[in-house]
């Protein structure tokens, strides 16, 4: 893991801590133009997708081969990504069928929770392994520190 990979991991992290609470705040207006935000949650349930597939394939292989002892919590964020990405499906859908407000709701204010633990477990981990991984600590992977 280099800290260019990282830096941009964070920066997405902080982007969805953003762009979510955004949309669930424009989800409870009385007026919501739903052309523009169906438009809005197909991007963000894209970048979702990319998000947790770096995750996936480039973050918790570096944790685990960093942190061993991290195994579990890998584990339980790889399990949370499928509960991500199904609320994430069940919001688009939702939003699609005027009659079902109440799901809309339920469904967003989870995923809104869900993706502020998922994404505070992640930095802890994240937080330890640069500490513990001795090229990062060494300089060796190049760049700048990472900002968190």
């Amino acid at each position: 893991m280099d800290y260019g990979a990282l830096d941009w991991f964070m920066e997405e992290h902080d982007v969805l801590d953003e762009r979510l609470p955004a949309l669930a705040e424009a989800l409870r207006a009385d007026d919501v133009e739903w052309d523009p935000f169906r438009d809005e949650l197909d991007r963000l349930a894209r970048e979702l997708e990319q998000h947790l597939a770096f995750e996936e394939h480039r973050l918790y292989p570096w944790v685990a081969q960093t942190l061993p002892d991290a195994e579990a919590a890998l584990e339980r964020l790889a399990r949370e990504h499928v509960e991500i990405l199904s609320l994430a499906t069940t919001l688009q859908f939702a939003v699609a069928h005027p009659r079902m407000a109440a799901e809309r709701q339920v469904a967003c204010a989870r995923l809104v929770r869900l993706l502020r633990a998922h994404g505070k477990t992640e930095r802890r981990l994240i937080a330890r392994a640069v500490v513990s991984d001795p090229a990062l600590r060494r300089g060796a992977a190049g760049g700048s520190a990472p900002r968190r």
